[in-house]
């Protein structure tokens, strides 16, 4: 079922694993923390801390370049909604609600209690309410920017403002890093499957084999790229099978995939890769 997806700061894991250190620290201690990712086999952290991951990988995919490149810097901000929106996005490529066995109510109130969870750490901080003068300058502006926009284009007032402010600093930098690596591996699982979605019917463990391949290929040019030897390929195709993608048949024993009608195109291949390069940009990249 895929673990569960609620958020799990104070896991079960061992006190001494890694990830731990990492997420038990301070974040008032101004020295980063000693977390080393070769040793931390984050693949299988993602039953533990999904929420989590989604939650950091659409926070990095906002930010328009390098992390460390804003460490200190004061006053970078995000709208509540966009991270969540981006969350849900993401929640939706993975499949998240049906590995996890969660509604779509239940998982967008878990990723509210994991932005409140960032907040305890101090990942972020809600922007505070300006005073009464500034806010009344800011709504004649909008007033007149919105008298001379079309209708069409204005906000939709139900919105959630809030404004969270980013506390990027040698601690938490290294803290979202780690989060972001928990579905690395499932993010890169997703782009080489769907870059080779099959339009026929196919033995799903030939399918595999021809994915595989394509990582193969790729770890040989890229000495960071990951071992394929323990990704969990099932679970990217059950994502794939229940977001609509793949269908499934199983045939004398044997299951068969192919991708549904509606997506069985290069055109529609591209518009799924196009959804899933914010999120895979901040894994496959190294952009930290």
């Amino acid at each position: 079922a895929g673990g569960d997806l609620s958020f799990t700061w104070n896991s079960e894991l061992p006190l001494d694993s890694p990830i731990q250190s990492v997420l038990q620290v301070e974040i008032s201690n101004d020295s980063p923390p000693k977390s080393d990712p070769n040793n931390c086999d984050f693949g299988s952290m993602s039953q533990y801390y999904h929420i989590e991951s989604l939650l950091a990988i659409s926070i990095v995919s906002l930010i328009p370049g390098p992390l460390r490149l804003f460490r200190g810097k004061k006053g970078y901000t995000l709208r509540k909604s966009e991270i969540l929106e981006q969350a849900e996005a993401l929640a939706d490529i993975l499949a998240s609600k049906a590995r996890g066995q969660y509604s779509c109510e239940s998982l967008i109130i878990k990723l509210h209690q994991g932005l409140s969870e960032f907040q305890s750490k101090g990942i972020i901080s809600t922007v505070m309410e300006q005073n009464s003068s500034d806010l009344s300058t800011k709504k004649a502006l909008r007033l007149a920017r919105d008298l001379d926009s079309d209708s069409d284009s204005q906000p939709d007032e139900s919105q959630d403002m809030t404004k969270l402010d980013l506390n990027l600093t040698s601690k938490t930098i290294p803290l979202l890093e780690d989060l972001c690596q928990i579905l690395r591996k499932d993010l890169v699982c997703m782009n080489y499957c769907l870059v080779n979605l099959p339009f026929l019917p196919i033995r799903k463990i030939d399918y595999l084999d021809i994915v595989k391949d394509a990582i193969d290929t790729n770890m040989k040019k890229n000495s960071k790229f990951i071992q394929y030897d323990d990704v969990d390929f099932d679970t990217c195709i059950f994502s794939l099978v229940s977001s609509g993608i793949l269908e499934e048949e199983f045939l004398r024993g044997e299951s068969w995939i192919q991708a549904r009608e509606e997506f069985d195109s290069e055109l529609e291949i591209q518009y799924l890769l196009k959804n899933l390069d914010p999120f895979y940009a901040v894994v496959e990249n190294t952009i930290f």
